[in-house]
């Protein structure tokens, strides 16, 4: 078993779990610096404690597991390439 999880990820996470956003975002929800909190995201991605759900620039991220992934914000789905989220989900099927 490895290390506890540390006060700058377990913020990060807290923010990531109330809904999905940009690592820059995440930072300013949990009151982190942009140094710290960027190192501290990296490591979360690599993990698996952080998942990228929408791959836009800059990419949304959310805590693995979080039951709100499908609940993303209307101005993050504007970021996607396709033209329309219905007919790719539909067509997916």
């Amino acid at each position: 078993m490895g290390r506890p999880i540390g006060d700058v990820a377990k913020a990060l996470l807290d923010a990531a779990g109330q809904q999905p956003d940009t690592v820059r975002k995440l930072m300013l929800r949990a009151g982190v610096g942009t140094r710290v909190g960027r190192y501290t995201a990296s490591r979360m991605l690599e993990r698996g404690e952080l998942v990228v759900v929408l791959e836009s620039r800059p990419a949304v991220v959310a805590a693995a597991g979080c039951a709100g992934v499908c609940m993303l914000p209307a101005r993050s789905a504007l970021a996607l390439p396709v033209v329309n989220l219905r007919e790719a989900t539909t067509e997916a099927a």
